[in-house]
């Protein structure tokens, strides 16, 4: 998932990346992977936490 993430470096980084996807601790390692190799904003919602994209 990192190495698909770093090619997408061609084009501005998102201002926010979700993981809704998988276990819990596995979402939360990969969220703090995305913010110390790419430096991007990462964040797990909470179960049921709506979130507006635009």
């Amino acid at each position: 998932m990192i190495d698909w993430l770093r090619g997408l470096r061609a084009t501005p980084p998102p201002h926010t990346t979700y993981l809704v996807h998988g276990e819990p601790a596995a979402s939360e390692t990969l969220r703090d992977r995305i913010d110390r190799e790419l430096g991007w904003t990462a964040v797990v919602p909470r179960s049921g936490e709506a979130v507006l994209v635009r």
